[in-house]
């Protein structure tokens, strides 16, 4: 049966299937502990990871397929890739002034930082660059 008058159906091509199922995994942990009474050290880490255990990869570990079998329950303990990774380590120490008489009414502390960034995008634009061409 045709809605529209004039259109004949069976000579429509159909629609591609769209599959977009990318889960997405976020893990956040810090660590803070008290080395003496005027050190201290904290340490905080954020990872973001695409779940994609939907594709079939051929023997080269390219995707060749998407596996309709999967569902969200499926391999669900699966970490996925990373996609985002950051850290930040922070050293702080209280200066001692407190020990001097004159200088008690200052404050001061010393912080020593530093931090690690990784995208995946840059990793794979790595290894884009060694082709061999």
């Amino acid at each position: 049966m045709c809605i529209f008058e004039g259109v004949n159906t069976s000579l429509q091509k159909a629609l591609p299937e769209l599959q977009q199922r990318n889960y997405l995994m976020n893990h956040q942990y810090a660590i803070n502990y008290n080395l003496t009474k005027s050190l201290k050290f904290s340490f905080n880490a954020t990872n973001n990871s695409v779940i994609r255990n939907y594709y079939t990869y051929d023997a080269f570990g390219d995707i060749s397929g998407v596996n309709k079998e999967k569902s969200l329950w499926s391999d669900f303990w699966d970490m996925g890739t990373p996609d985002h990774f950051f850290s930040k380590f922070q050293l702080n120490y209280d200066l001692p002034f407190s020990k001097f008489p004159f200088f008690e009414f200052m404050r001061a502390n010393y912080t020593y930082s530093g931090d690690f960034r990784l995208s995946a995008r840059f990793a794979n634009a790595l290894t884009v660059g060694t082709s061999g061409y």
